[in-house]
């Protein structure tokens, strides 16, 4: 009896240790709105007048399934935690990197990046 009690501990403190953020973390928005959200807007579709400003016109609309499949997870991870920089109409513009968004937060804004992804 001992030894099933020791293990349903064992099993309970493995899945609260290792559960991750998801999209609906709180953090994971609070990253979103901190960090994204002024240039690919609080909806993901990239219309707002800190992107036409800083980049010359809307972003890509994250909200389309099709811009989504263009890259994979880790290019996600990458390109938030690294930046990105794109020649666009001949004029070099850099996606800031945010390297202080990283393990479960990170994970999580990847899910929630995925979930503004609307099927059509």
């Amino acid at each position: 009896m001992r030894t099933v009690l020791v293990l349903v501990s064992l099993f309970s403190f493995a899945l609260t240790t290792s559960a991750s953020a998801d999209e609906n973390d709180p953090r994971v928005k609070r990253a979103w709105k901190a960090k994204c959200a002024s240039c690919h807007g609080e909806d993901g579709k990239g219309d707002t007048e800190q992107a036409k400003k800083k980049f010359g016109g809307p972003l890509r609309d994250l909200t389309d399934a099709k811009v989504q499949e263009r890259f994979k997870d880790p290019e996600l991870r990458d390109m938030i935690t690294k930046g990105k920089t794109e020649t666009k109409d001949g004029k070099e513009v850099k996606m800031p990197a945010t390297p202080e968004i990283a393990g479960e937060q990170l994970d999580g804004l990847v899910q929630f990046v995925r979930k503004l992804a609307v099927k059509k």
